[in-house]
């Protein structure tokens, strides 16, 4: 997103604000307003394991875990197999949460 900020971006539409709407929302105002120092790192981490495999498959491993949906179930051709595991995931989530929680940090 910084990147795209600086390009003349206006917004954000992304996957991780079906598990992270605060974060991804200050994520977005701190790339907006050009306040982006740091959050590369932590951001391209965290997708990286939102896109560990298929979407929507460690979204809605993820959206399961943290109890906000009832089942992580999927039609095919997606098949849960398709993850090797939900730490990676889970660290993430537990990564941007704490940031979130002390404000997005900077």
């Amino acid at each position: 997103m910084p990147y795209f900020a600086s390009a003349g971006a206006v917004g954000l539409v992304s996957v991780a604000a079906n598990v992270w709407p605060e974060a991804t929302r200050l994520y977005t105002e701190r790339s907006l307003s050009s306040e982006h120092a740091g959050l590369m790192p932590l951001w391209h981490e965290a997708s990286e394991a939102l896109f560990s495999a298929s979407n929507p498959i460690p979204v809605k491993a993820l959206l399961a875990q943290k109890g906000w949906i009832a089942s992580a179930e999927l039609l095919p051709p997606l098949a849960a197999k398709d993850m090797t595991g939900l730490e990676r995931l889970i660290e993430a989530d537990n990564r941007i949460e704490a940031w979130r929680a002390n404000g997005g940090a900077r």
